[in-house]
């Protein structure tokens, strides 16, 4: 959903990060009962590095207090790296489905 050159955008004015309350639901990620981002992917929200679901784990710690300006176009801009990073590694993995699959034939 999210485009290059665009990020995600805020909806409502409550910026505190809800305990209990952090859930993806019909494109937005809600971080209280009126306040979310709009427009993300569930592939975005699912997305996992290291073992933890990355957006939630940046809210999650976040818990409990109010997002400043800053920290709201920072997490805006994880979730476009998330998406970037979702779309090398389909590249990544079409490129060695096209050469037949791992090992890629003919390596060492």
């Amino acid at each position: 959903k999210l485009s290059a050159g665009s990020k995600p955008e805020w909806f409502g004015n409550d910026f505190g990060v809800a305990p209990g309350h952090l859930k993806w639901s019909d494109g937005s990620i809600w971080i209280n009962g009126t306040t979310g981002l709009s427009d993300v992917s569930s592939n975005i929200w699912q997305s996992m590095v290291g073992g933890y679901q990355v957006a939630q784990k940046w809210l999650k710690d976040r818990r409990g207090r109010r997002l400043t300006k800053n920290e709201r176009d920072h997490f805006a801009l994880v979730l476009l790296a998330l998406e970037s990073t979702i779309a090398f590694v389909r590249g990544i993995e079409d490129c060695i489905a096209v050469h037949g699959g791992w090992p890629l034939t003919g390596s060492a």
